[in-house]
């Protein structure tokens, strides 16, 4: 059981849903973070429990791969890796998540203790060097029932 569901982990970081808006990002000259961007993308991740790995894709920005869990069964918080290959912004940032609601596939785990796979699609919007808000809609198929929950959340990028 724990072994087919770390190969579905691992194939769910590989296969992605690639979001329908471009999105942009103004660099500042000495600085290797977007001083203010809007992204929009879309994602499919697979949770565990309260465990579980994504990765969102924003077709001219972004790739986010990541891994995260959650409490109460409305609140997560994750960290991962967004790296920049495909827009002006080549560059890597890690970054800390905190999400209310369900989150995006890349951005927060752990709505429900059983497993499921969820697609998500939303925005991102940066405020200065290292803050940005998140929001969007996770549709995710559990083991009997489907969820929907909106999303809204912090992000810090360090």
């Amino acid at each position: 059981m724990v072994r087919r569901a770390i190969t579905v982990m691992v194939l769910a970081a590989v296969v992605s849903v690639f979001g329908l808006v471009p999105s942009f990002a103004e660099e500042t000259p000495g600085d290797n973070r977007p001083r203010g961007y809007f992204g929009i993308g879309a994602g499919m991740g697979i949770r565990y429990g309260f465990g579980g790995i994504g990765i969102e894709v924003s077709p001219a920005q972004y790739v986010s791969v990541t891994a995260g869990a959650g409490f109460l069964g409305v609140a997560g918080y994750s960290v991962g890796l967004q790296v920049f290959p495909l827009g002006r912004v080549s560059k890597v940032r890690p970054w800390l998540s905190v999400s209310a609601g369900d989150a995006l596939a890349s951005t927060g785990f752990g709505v429900a203790e059983m497993s499921f796979i969820a697609y998500g699609i939303g925005g991102e919007v940066g405020f200065g060097p290292k803050h940005s808000v998140e929001f969007g809609i996770d549709v995710a198929n559990g083991d009997s029932d489907t969820f929907v929950y909106p999303t809204i959340g912090w992000k810090y990028h360090f």
